[in-house]
């Protein structure tokens, strides 16, 4: 009748086929869609706070910016405007570096320049007088000033001696000066 050909099924060879793609299947299922969703759910998160993290940010430069303006901390140094009222203080700091530098300076205040509706510039002429490498620290001193001061100019010469001067003190070094005072 009916002559059923029935084929013995390798059940170890069909396993060796089939333990594969059941670990493929078990590796997306447990770890491929979980983490998908754990990666859409950041992707949104991150979606959703990126414009107020972004006005954050603008905010916070914005305020670096006037903090930098108000108080003169311009790239970790700690310098300021000369108040107004303060034409005193800031002459005795200038005398005082120079004493520092074993300098002896002459100043004399020029008339103000250019201003902002925040500062005035206000043009000052020193002259100073002493040992080389003195001049040279007090040009430090002056460049690392507490107060917010640019050398516009400056003139180094050796001076011819008098009897009361010594070899060391016979150089001069004639400054121009732009000090800025807070309006």
């Amino acid at each position: 009748m009916f002559n059923l050909h029935i084929k013995k099924i390798n059940y170890r060879a069909s396993l060796l086929l089939f333990l594969p793609w059941l670990g493929v299947i078990f590796i997306f299922i447990f770890v491929i869609i979980p983490h998908w969703q754990t990666y859409d759910f950041l992707k949104n998160q991150i979606a959703a706070k990126t414009p107020t993290i972004k006005a954050d940010y603008a905010e916070a430069m914005n305020l670096k910016k006037v903090v930098e303006q108000e108080s003169g901390e311009v790239l970790g140094q700690k310098r300021h405007f000369a108040d107004s009222g303060d034409n005193l203080v800031f002459i005795t700091a200038l005398e005082t570096l120079a004493s520092s530098a074993n300098v002896k300076v002459e100043l004399n205040f020029l008339s103000p320049t250019a201003s902002d509706s925040r500062y005035q510039i206000l043009p000052l002429t020193l002259n100073a007088t002493g040992r080389y490498s003195d001049l040279l620290s007090y040009l430090n001193g002056l460049e690392n000033f507490d107060y917010y001061v640019t050398i516009s100019s400056f003139t180094l010469n050796k001076k011819a001696l008098n009897k009361a001067q010594t070899e060391e003190d016979n150089y001069s070094l004639f400054l121009t000066v732009k000090s800025y005072w807070r309006k």
